[in-house]
């Protein structure tokens, strides 16, 4: 805190520091924060990317100029380690954009399947994020979940430039926290999936379905909480191939639990 004190002494006056008292974890301070800006639209990066000088500038233009319905803009982002060496001059190297016309047409379902969009490149209206809840407090990362919840009521613009960096550290959340089989991770993608209920999209539905029903079964090999799990059997067991496999899934895990 002392560091970045020393630092504001030289900054120009719009830099703000809001320290909190107590380790909140990142989904609570962005709500915290959130709360205090007074702008038409927000954005946030993490202290170990960047971006561009006129980044904001061209997302605002994005915004300003798409319908009401266009919440989101986001672009393409260069990948950069420790040192700040350039891994691949874009993201899609490692995460692929889906096809248009469908990234625009159903970006529901072009999430569920496979999330592309680099979370430092989210450019939102602040009033729709508001509406919205903000972010997901109860899980340990944000930006899938607040995709999908987005893009189920609303629709997405972007720019193919890369206007952010994003840096792959050896020890950061998305190399350690990422696990699939870490009990955090799998609440997390079973929530964000959940959101495709809410969206007009069959084939995000079907497809998220499908999805939930797997999350649920890895859940019950990896040991999470009994009662969790049945909840989400409650809840996916329609994305299983036919009620009879789901019925049996249940049993085996109804058997492993009287049995232990």
């Amino acid at each position: 805190a002392e560091v970045i004190r020393q630092w504001l002494a030289d900054a120009p006056s719009s830099f703000e520091f809001h320290p909190n008292s107590t380790n909140m974890g990142l989904n609570p301070t962005l709500n915290r924060l959130l709360d205090k800006v007074d702008t038409e639209f927000v954005t946030y990066i993490a202290g170990d990317d960047t971006m561009r000088k006129d980044r904001i500038a061209v997302h605002e233009k994005l915004l300003r100029t798409a319908p009401d319905d266009v919440v989101l803009a986001y672009s393409d982002a260069v990948v950069i380690d420790e040192n700040s060496s350039v891994l691949h001059p874009s993201s899609r190297v490692e995460f692929p954009w889906p096809d248009e016309p469908q990234r625009s047409e159903d970006t529901l379902a072009c999430l569920v399947d496979s999330n592309w969009i680099p979370a430092a490149s989210f450019f939102m209206r602040t009033g729709a994020l508001r509406r919205e809840g903000g972010y997901a407090e109860d899980l340990f990362y944000e930006d899938f979940e607040l995709l999908t919840r987005l893009a189920a009521r609303y629709r997405f613009t972007y720019t193919e430039e890369p206007l952010v960096a994003v840096r792959r550290l050896a020890t950061s959340l998305g190399a350690v926290g990422f696990a699939h089989d870490s009990p955090r991770f799998v609440r997390s993608m079973f929530a964000a999936l959940r959101n495709a209920e809410h969206g007009t999209s069959e084939e995000a539905r079907e497809l998220a379905r499908s999805h939930r029903w797997e999350l649920t079964k890895r859940a019950a090999r990896i040991g999470m909480p009994f009662r969790e799990v049945l909840a989400m059997f409650q809840d996916s067991w329609r994305g299983a191939a036919t009620p009879a496999h789901a019925a049996a899934h249940l049993a085996r895990m109804v058997g492993q639990r009287v049995g232990s």
